[in-house]
């Protein structure tokens, strides 16, 4: 008897037939991708032996006959690369474990005697296949490439966004001096906020009367009209920041704009706060197949565990940002140790930050704690209007956040702790050794009263190995402070 699923185990993605020009052993989907037909195979899932994953045991008499699909096949074998490779599973899951591995703690969890002793019997529960599916989605790699050439997440350095907005004041020629300056700060990307009005507000929105000191116009709708550019401005400013060699896109601020953007080429799309909780937008939106970053303002954490599934249901490349929608932003009401919990609920995705602040301090903070993407807000001149200048960025502190972020990149290194090449003049200099702390003849036994520590020249035992000295026998004669080196002593 075999058990046997027509669908992929981890995506869900259902196949069709078998193919009988192939092994039986081989199943294939038929996909539509630009109106052409495709067959992609699916792989029998023990296939997963050979990247050290343990499935669950099948009951007496059965074969396993689940199957997963070329693409989630391609993720899995991608897991070397990644911060939480299969190759930790090789080494054992008790090594995993000790070592406080985050992979180790769910494959261990997930084959444990009790957890197969709790599952259901009968359909795919029986068999673990939910739970190897959950398993295989949150170690999938933490990196991606987000544009063209330019990968984040893992290791890479952080994505820097120099958010544009609006405050261009409607002005072609200022949303190319500001494309400029991010290009000349170091940023990554230059982005801008795209609108088709009549999509993304109602009329009585459009209407209603706008007095702000802010305000372009009588009503909000003249307002948004005054501050939009067109279509074809919009390829004018991607022609220039081509031109010039940094990375255009836009938050689309409703599906229609999302379309235009599509069709403009950007590289990824940013999903605003105020989107993140519109499901369908962020559903339509991830079809369309390119890299998305979704902040969070305004959200909560049920609200973003909602969109994550939708996203990688959808199997969207895509990263979460911490965001909290305030301009300008107090520092009280940042809270970067979500970036921390982001990272905890969602290990397999790179998390960011989109700050509101004034200053650098804290969106360095934010790398500190392990963002991958930093946006900010720039400007020519605070003291403009618009309620977005306030909470941005002047050329010279783009350029200082730019550089405070390379720098505290640089600070944070790798996490094995060994003496460095560069502590070695410090430790040539001051280092300790094991030293006699009285005469010691030769062929004594060695007792904790005839040892001490000193700055000694020449260089001799480690301190931290004293202990390992008590009980040997000298085999030589140890004058009162000299050090005592490797040879000194025997069993």
């Amino acid at each position: 008897m075999a058990f046997t699923s027509n669908k992929c185990c981890n995506c869900n993605t259902k196949f069709t037939k078998r193919c009988s020009k192939h092994s039986n052993s081989t199943r294939y989907n038929r996909v539509s991708i630009n109106s052409n037909i495709k067959r992609r195979p699916f792989t029998p899932i023990v296939a997963l032996r050979d990247v050290g994953v343990e499935l669950a045991p099948m009951r007496p008499g059965q074969q396993d006959s689940r199957y997963l699909c070329d693409d989630c096949v391609i993720k899995i074998r991608d897991i070397s690369d990644s911060q939480r490779k299969f190759a930790e599973a090789r080494e054992g899951l008790d090594a995993a474990s000790k070592k406080n591995s985050y992979l180790g703690r769910k494959l261990k969890r997930l084959h444990s005697p009790s957890t197969l002793k709790t599952q259901k019997r009968g359909g795919e529960q029986a068999h673990g296949a939910p739970s190897l599916a959950k398993a295989i989605r949150e170690t999938m790699p933490l990196e991606f490439e987000l544009a063209p050439g330019r990968m984040i997440g893992g290791d890479h350095p952080c994505y820097i966004i120099a958010e544009i907005g609006q405050n261009h004041q409607g002005e072609i020629q200022i949303a190319k001096d500001l494309i400029k300056v991010a290009k000349d700060a170091g940023a990554d990307c230059a982005k801008f906020q795209k609108s088709e009005l009549s999509y993304k507000f109602n009329k009585a929105a459009l209407a209603r009367p706008y007095t702000s000191k802010n305000s372009w116009g009588k009503t909000y709708g003249e307002h948004k009209e005054f501050l939009e550019f067109s279509h074809d401005q919009y390829k004018e400013l991607q022609d220039y920041a081509n031109q010039i060699g940094i990375h255009f896109t836009a938050s689309g601020m409703d599906e229609k704009a999302v379309d235009f953007l599509h069709d403009l080429g950007v590289p990824f799309f940013k999903v605003g706060s105020g989107d993140t909780n519109n499901l369908p937008y962020i559903s339509r939106t991830a079809e369309k197949g390119r890299p998305m970053i979704v902040s969070s303002g305004m959200q909560s954490m049920e609200t973003m565990r909602k969109v994550y599934k939708i996203l990688k249901d959808k199997g969207a490349t895509f990263c979460f940002l911490q965001c909290t929608s305030a301009y300008p932003l107090e520092a009280e009401d940042v809270h970067l140790r979500c970036i921390e919990a982001y990272r905890k609920e969602f290990p397999d995705i790179p998390i960011g930050y989109s700050g509101h602040e004034s200053g650098a301090t804290i969106t360095v903070g934010a790398v500190a704690l392990g963002a991958k993407v930093v946006e900010r807000h720039i400007t020519m001149d605070k003291s403009w209007k618009g309620s977005d200048h306030e909470a941005s960025l002047e050329p010279d502190e783009l350029k200082d956040l730019v550089r405070q972020i390379r720098l505290v990149e640089r600070a944070l290194g790798g996490t094995v702790k060994e003496m460095r090449e560069c502590e070695l003049p410090t430790f040539n200099k001051l280092g300790k050794s094991i030293v006699a702390a009285r005469d010691i003849p030769s062929g004594s036994v060695i007792t904790a009263d005839m040892l001490g520590v000193k700055v000694a020249e020449p260089k001799g035992l480690q301190p931290e190995n004293i202990a390992d000295l008590i009980g040997k026998r000298t085999t030589r004669a140890i004058d009162y402070d000299d050090s005592i080196r490797k040879g000194d002593v025997t069993e």
